[in-house]
């Protein structure tokens, strides 16, 4: 099984590199393969979904991979302000092509309406959070480090970040506890939270009830808890070192995808 095996920091943000950009393009594509898939084996659309949703479900994956990530480099960089500086800057250069990621999805025209902002910024509060409580914790005042990391999740609802609040508090958790049970245990009930309460009381409160939903609720759900056996294969060896190539994959591939989408399928 995979538990069993060993993979460095490289090889598991690769993974979450690979699993985000198969995400964004699958669900691009989403309703086109609902129908495709529903023509093809004569089934209905409700059913069809639930089998598109198990399909990519480990796509799912990505986000609480780079989460962790964030906080381990939290936990080991030196140069601080030089961490914070490279993920605002690739935040900044991501939200445009982001906005119009977002347009794609919904199947929109591509606009801008900045009222979602891309996920880099999520990871950035996460960090300012992480390196505010440091610095409160090491003045002997760590509630006052704790406060900060609400502020900084509170941030993240107010600007609707990807991921928003639990983002962050997925950044902070994965920083915070140092045992990696714990950590992996507050990461579990974050996913919970946002995977099994959030998301589906918000589709009730829009949308009604809808029974066929359910199924993919809890593949969602499976999938984004697989994210923890994954990551326990991780043991503190970082990899190949390719400084710059995960700032710069999420706004390239989004870019990328939002071309496509707009030469040939638009």
């Amino acid at each position: 099984m995979i538990i069993h095996k060993e993979h460095t920091a490289f090889q598991l943000k690769t993974f979450g590199a690979i699993t985000m950009f198969l995400d964004h393009a699958y669900k691009i594509c989403f309703f086109w393969i609902v129908s495709g898939l529903s023509v093809w084996l004569h089934l209905g659309e409700e059913i069809c979904y639930n089998i598109v949703t198990l399909l990519f479900g480990v796509t799912s994956m990505s986000f609480f991979i780079f989460a962790f990530f964030c906080a381990e480099s939290c936990g080991y960089t030196k140069h601080r302000f030089r961490y914070l500086r490279n993920l605002l800057v690739f935040a900044v250069l991501s939200e445009i092509p982001f906005q119009y990621l977002v347009d794609t999805i919904e199947g929109e025209p591509l606009k801008l309406q900045f009222g979602f902002t891309n996920v880099l910024f999520t990871l950035l509060l996460g960090t300012c959070a992480c390196f505010a409580y440091e610095e409160m914790k090491k003045r002997g005042k760590g509630w006052i480090g704790l406060l900060a990391a609400v502020l900084c999740a509170g941030i993240a609802w107010v600007l609707h970040t990807d991921y928003d609040m639990y983002g962050v508090m997925a950044v902070f958790a994965c920083y915070f506890f140092r045992e990696k049970k714990q950590k992996f245990t507050a990461l579990g009930i974050i996913i919970f939270l946002l995977y099994g309460i959030r998301i589906p009381a918000e589709d009730i409160l829009s949308y009604g009830f809808d029974l066929y939903m359910l199924p993919s609720y809890f593949i969602k759900l499976f999938f984004c808890l697989g994210t923890i056996l994954v990551l326990q294969t991780y043991h503190g060896v970082k990899g190949k070192g390719m400084k710059y190539f995960f700032y710069l994959f999420y706004p390239v591939h989004i870019s990328l995808l939002v071309f496509v989408y707009a030469v040939f399928l638009a």
